[in-house]
């Protein structure tokens, strides 16, 4: 059954329709949220929030990119405007003096903290509230199935 060269089904039309729809709803949402709350992008905020974890360790600008999907010229365009903001540091990498190392301040900190509630209430309402337990497992497992290569 050849079906690479085939035209989508109607549901296979649907189903990525819908995912594309609601995909660019809930980042739009998400971005005008954080920018009233904030003052920050989706991208900002996501780099930010990345650096936040592991105990806030400093990440090279390339981790930044592949953790969060970006491009490097957009990381380190995100991160130049972090930077004059006062959100993040960068340093030169000590191991490989090519490389930086991008790391969160008190500032950023405090800013990630100002936004959570407000985005974890945005993600319960318009994301998993919507769905039983059940179906938030098999969902996390569609995504697990698209994130393979």
């Amino acid at each position: 059954m050849e079906r690479a060269g085939s035209a989508l089904t109607e549901r296979e039309l649907a189903a990525w329709q819908g995912y594309i729809a609601s995909h660019a709803t809930l980042i739009r949402d998400l971005d005008a949220l954080l920018r009233t709350t904030v003052d920050l992008s989706v991208a900002a905020f996501a780099v930010l929030h990345l650096l936040s974890r592991d105990a806030g360790a400093p990440l090279r600008m390339t981790e930044i990119a592949e953790r969060t999907s970006m491009t490097i010229s957009g990381v380190s365009r995100l991160v130049s405007g972090l930077c004059e903001q006062g959100f993040v540091t960068r340093e030169q990498d000590h191991e490989d003096g090519r490389a930086w190392r991008i790391a969160l301040t008190a500032q950023g900190a405090a800013t990630i903290e100002a936004a959570s509630p407000a985005v974890t209430g945005f993600i319960r309402e318009r994301f998993s509230d919507r769905f039983s337990a059940e179906e938030l497992a098999a969902f996390q497992r569609s995504c697990d199935r698209l994130n393979e290569p």
